[in-house]
This record gives C-alpha cells, sequence and structure tokens, in this order.
C-alpha cells in the first residue's frame, strides 16, 4: 500500500513538471516573439524615414531568433537591402530563401535583374531560367531573352567569309584569293593565297588548291595528300569524304583523303552530315550514303543547303517535289507535316525551320510542322542556337525564338550562328558577329 502510494506521488510530481516547464516554454516563446516584434517594429520605424543603416540590424536581430515570422521578416529585410542598395546582402539571403524553396517569383526576377545590371549575364540568365522552369515567369523570360544575345560585330577585312561548324577556323577570300581566318579575323597563314580553300573538317583536315591542283592539308598548313586524279572542283571535305568533281567527264564522286574515288559519279552532291547527303543524277535529287548506297528512289526537282553547304541537319533535308517544298528524313520520307511554297534547310538540330507561303513570305514552323511564328518577312534562314537571320525590305537582322530583333546593323546578308559565331554582309564586306555567351 505504501508504495503504490509513493509510485503516484512520483507521477504526480513527474506531470507537474511537465506542466510547469510547459508553462515556462509558453512564457518564454512569448517573451520570444515579444522580443522580436518589438525589433521589427523598431526597424519599421527607421525604414519608413529612410534611416535603412539603423533598420537592417533590427531585422537582422529579430531573425536570430526563429519563430513563424521569420519569412516575413525576411522579406522587410530584402525590401530595406534593395532601397540602401546592399545588392549582395540582398543576394545572399535571397539565394538562402530559394535554396530552401519559399522564395516568389518576384525574388527570381530581381535576382535576375541584378546580376544583369552588373553584368553578369551567365548568373542572370541562370536565376532567369530557374524563374521560368518554377513559375513560368513572363518576366523572367522577357529578362533573359533580352539579355543573353550580347554580341560582338568584327570587320574582317575580307570579301567573303564561310562559316564553320566550330565558328572558327573560317575560309576567307580577298582580291589576292583564299585563306583561312580564326573568329578574331586573324589569318592562320599569314599573307600566304590559295586559289581554294575548303572548310576544315572535324579531324582538322581542308583541301586547297595553289593554282597547281589540290591536296589535303592539316592546320598547321602541312600537306597531308595529293589530288593526282586531276579533279577540276571541289566542294568541300567532310568527315573523312572529299565531294569532287572530275576534270574529264565533269562528273561529282565522292573521295576518300587521298582522293581515290569511293562512290558512283552524279550530276551534282551537297556536302555530307553525318554521312548523309543528296546527290543528283537523271536529273533528279535522292539521298545517299558517303558510300554511294541509295536511300529511297531519286525523286526530288530541287534541293537546299545550309550555311555550311549541308542538306541534311538533325536528320531532315528541304527538298522540292513539283512546286511545293516538303521537309524529308534521312530515309528519304516525309518527316514534316505540311507542304510549302518554299523552304530553308535546317541549320540545327532543332531550331524553328523557315518557311513561304504562297504570298511570298516567310515565318516559322516547329519540327511537328506547327506555324510558330507567322509569316511576315521577305526571306529568312532556319533558327540555329536559338536565333534566324530573317529580311525585311533590304537589310537583314537577327530574331529570337519569340520573333523579337536581338541583333541589327546594316547588314545586306547574314547567315546561321554557330559556335556562338554567323558570318555577315555589310558595307564594308564581310562581318563576323560573335556572341557573347553561347550556350546560355
Amino acid at each position: 500500500m505504501k508504495s503504490k502510494q509513493l509510485l503516484l506521488i512520483a507521477v504526480l510530481i513527474v506531470v507537474l513538471a511537465i506542466a510547469w516547464m510547459a508553462v515556462l516554454g509558453a512564457a518564454s516563446d512569448k517573451e520570444i516573439i515579444e522580443t522580436q516584434n518589438a525589433l521589427c517594429a523598431s526597424g519599421d520605424a527607421f525604414a519608413e524615414k529612410d534611416l535603412y543603416i539603423r533598420a537592417i540590424p533590427k531585422y537582422e536581430e529579430a531573425l536570430t531568433y526563429e519563430t513563424d515570422n521569420n519569412r516575413a521578416i525576411e522579406e522587410k529585410l530584402l525590401a530595406v537591402y534593395y532601397e540602401y542598395g546592399d545588392m549582395d546582402s540582398y543576394l545572399e539571403l535571397s539565394q538562402s530563401r530559394m535554396d530552401a524553396g519559399y522564395a516568389p517569383e518576384s525574388e527570381y526576377v530581381t535576382m535576375a535583374e541584378i546580376y544583369f545590371a552588373r553584368g553578369d549575364v551567365e548568373a542572370g540568365a541562370a536565376a532567369a531560367k530557374r524563374g521560368i522552369a518554377l513559375f513560368d515567369s513572363e518576366a523572367c523570360r522577357q529578362l533573359y531573352e533580352s539579355n543573353r544575345y550580347a554580341y560582338e560585330i568584327r570587320f574582317t577585312g575580307f570579301d567573303t567569309v564561310l562559316a564553320t561548324s566550330s565558328g572558327g577556323n573560317m575560309p576567307a577570300k580577298d582580291a589576292d584569293g583564299w585563306t583561312v581566318i580564326s573568329a578574331k579575323g586573324k589569318s592562320l597563314f599569314g599573307t600566304s593565297r590559295f586559289d581554294y580553300v575548303s572548310r576544315f573538317n572535324s579531324s582538322g583536315y581542308a583541301v586547297v588548291n595553289d593554282g597547281e591542283g589540290y591536296y589535303v592539308i592539316t592546320t598547321s598548313g602541312d600537306k597531308f595528300s595529293i589530288d593526282e586524279t586531276g579533279l577540276s572542283s571541289v566542294l568541300g571535305i567532310t568527315s573523312s569524304r572529299i565531294i569532287g568533281e572530275g576534270e574529264e567527264d565533269g562528273a561529282w564522286g565522292i573521295y576518300n583523303a587521298d582522293f581515290v574515288l569511293k562512290s558512283n559519279t552524279y550530276e551534282e552532291l551537297t556536302l555530307s552530315n553525318k554521312g548523309i547527303l543528296l546527290a543528283k543524277t537523271g536529273g533528279k535529287w535522292g539521298v545517299i550514303d558517303e558510300g554511294g548506297t541509295a536511300y529511297g528512289a531519286a525523286q526530288f526537282d530541287s534541293v537546299e543547303v545550309n550555311s555550311l553547304g549541308e542538306a541534311f541537319s538533325g536528320g531532315l533535308a528541304a527538298v522540292q517535289y513539283g512546286d511545293k517544298w516538303y521537309y524529308i528524313n534521312t530515309s528519304g520520307g516525309n518527316a514534316v507535316p505540311g507542304s510549302f511554297a518554299g523552304a530553308r534547310a535546317p541549320e540545327d538540330s532543332s531550331g524553328y525551320l523557315a518557311v513561304a507561303n504562297d504570298d511570298g513570305k516567310w515565318g516559322f514552323i516547329d519540327r511537328a510542322g506547327n506555324l510558330v511564328i507567322d509569316y511576315q518577312y521577305d526571306d529568312a534562314k532556319s533558327f540555329s542556337e536559338n536565333l534566324a537571320a530573317v529580311k525585311v525590305g533590304d537589310e537583314w537582322c537577327y530574331i529570337s525564338a519569340a520573333g523579337e530583333v536581338v541583333i541589327s546593323s546594316v547588314f545586306y546578308d547574314a547567315g546561321a550562328f554557330h559556335g556562338g559565331v554567323a558570318v555577315a554582309d555589310t558595307p564594308n564586306g564581310a562581318a563576323i558577329i560573335k556572341l557573347e555567351y553561347p550556350g546560355i
């Protein structure tokens, strides 16, 4: 009996202790909230008078306490940081809120604005893209599109420059002949000139003609092989194959890097993309590979090539059949719904495609055949690297995928972007347009 009484007393003591601790805890929480509220009230009073250097420490001290009010206090502190111009502190606090997953859309917009204003385009683009992904934010999208296309125009001093897939080592021609220049406009071969220079292939080989015949060179200018078959013309070299025209019969064929014929001969050829090209035989074009294997019948009346001289890109090519243009796949089958009065060759694997309507106006479709930018231009070229060259009146400019003009100057012609570089024809000759931040 006595032991039961002792046990009951012990239980009562524990219950009373817990209750007392709860009372103390409640009192402590109340005191914390009261202290935090007092600090915020003081901060509010200073902020209303624009006394930011006195408001900031009050809010920061208030945040040393953990209550349900912290997020609201953080918002006050962000506003004061911004008004005071302490953007580093704003970015640090805003980033922590983003990492915790409760920052609103407006903070992504403001963060992007701050970074773009500082010239940190990569960080601004990253913040804007997060805002787009999380909130489908139109404000972030507009910031992203209006800042991502910073560019520089370099006048080369050459009459003609050919674009390359890498954006470097570009064939260039002046009054003295052909050479190869870097994206900065510097000649790889000094003052030496050739009668012809092709683009370098991905292995670093190009075909040149010095007036006595064709041969293959490396990027350092060393000879790799010499043409002993007597080609009269060369279209270019892709992968390990040379597209050349025989001197005796005027027929085009596919040659290896030692100028040995590796295919049938044709009336015309395009350059290949990933080993696939278009060949003309019997007055019609068809799909072949670099070994000359045909994929379907030669049945197309005409073809388009892109700024690299290729018909195919991303597995698509623009071909004419009768009085209409279509997009075909590497098997020769129709790949994009619809037919068009005109169509430009694809420039990359995913960009919008330039097509014309019966009124002669150009617009853009996606690869499902949907019209995404209305027919409104006098000419156009397909998108690459999220940009497309369009002609309005007598001059060209570049638009974004949103249809907004983002690069403009006096361009008589404008090519597609590859490797962050495009070539345009200007009153001062060929110019190189270089994106400052390609790929963002």
